[in-house]
């Protein structure tokens, strides 16, 4: 989720978009440990990315992750603290 290209960086996030949709939570989040911790470092990522294409898409995958009661002690343990800040807005709408 890091290249520079706008149009592969959306396209990545509709894939995953779609992944997420296919998979469901449940099986994202005990999937295995690496699947489950590059996963969530993705979405992190995308639902703070400068294009609206990328954003909307992890921030839509973000907000079905959160249902989930194992989301928060895995978000808190994989994400650094100054990376989350900025995703505790988008979180907070989404549990209320």
């Amino acid at each position: 989720m890091s290249h520079r290209c706008v149009a592969v960086r959306a396209s990545m996030a509709q894939h995953l978009h779609q992944l997420a949709d296919k998979l469901g939570v449940a099986f994202i989040m005990t999937a295995g440990r690496s699947f489950t911790e590059r996963f969530v470092t993705a979405i992190s990522k995308m639902s703070v990315d400068a294009a609206g294409d990328v954003r909307h898409h992890g921030q839509n995958i973000l907000q079905d992750l959160v249902l989930h009661g194992d989301f928060l002690h895995l978000w808190t343990k994989i994400i650094p603290e100054k990376d989350r800040r900025p995703l505790d807005k988008i979180l907070k709408k989404t549990r209320n």
